[in-house]
């Protein structure tokens, strides 16, 4: 009786092996920094050879640490609720409440997106930057219902979100627990800042966009 052929073993599709490259590399960088990441190490988590890494990411580990930071500057990015059918009331709280979370574990996310926020290196610092805008853009769209807010409360917005970051690192740093009071506070600060930079100056007769 001839012996029974075993199944070749599906191989991953290049799309998917990389992208497991890149998600492995995030907690990667965000434990030990570019410095001491080690590629070996990510290769290891995935279950394939650091040669196979430079196959996809020629420039070795920077061009896979530049994915990196791209991948987590979205993720946190995507942690705001921009869906309309939500209400503010509800939607707002839990918007902040999402970023604390991140901010004082610190998440790798958060970790890597913070360290590319002050990278000498443009091309790390950018999508860090675009991150800012993109969450500067939905806070106005919630708030206010514009896609384009004017450049002054897109200005404000922006610089809320450094508030939020610097305080809750602060809150972290100083060991503070009254995670209600944070919560309250940037709560207060939000509402200030759209309030102050979002409303339409005397004799003007801009209206919302529709969302």
């Amino acid at each position: 009786m001839p012996p029974v052929k075993q199944p070749r073993a599906q191989r991953t599709p290049p799309e998917v092996r990389r992208t497991q490259l890149v998600r492995a590399a995030v907690p990667a960088f965000a434990r030990t920094g570019y410095a001491g990441m080690q590629l070996q190490d990510v290769a290891e988590e995935v279950g394939v050879t650091r040669n196979l890494i430079h196959h996809y990411f020629p420039g070795g580990k920077r061009d896979l640490y530049v994915e990196a930071v791209r991948a987590a500057c979205a993720d946190v990015a995507n942690l705001l609720d921009v869906d309309p059918g939500v209400p503010l009331a509800e939607k707002m709280p839990a918007n902040i409440a999402r970023y604390i979370d991140q901010i004082l574990e610190p998440s790798p996310l958060y970790t890597l997106y913070a360290s590319a926020v002050h990278s000498a290196d443009d091309e790390v610092r950018a999508p860090a930057l675009a991150t800012r805008e993109t969450i500067a853009l939905g806070i106005a769209r919630n708030h206010l219902g514009r896609r384009r807010p004017a450049k002054a409360l897109r200005a404000a917005l922006i610089g809320y979100i450094s508030f939020t970051e610097t305080t809750c690192e602060q809150w972290r740093a100083e060991g503070l627990s009254d995670r209600a009071a944070l919560e309250r506070l940037l709560g207060d600060v939000l509402v200030a800042t759209v309030a102050a930079a979002g409303a339409p100056r005397p004799g003007s007769t801009a209206r919302p966009a529709p969302s």
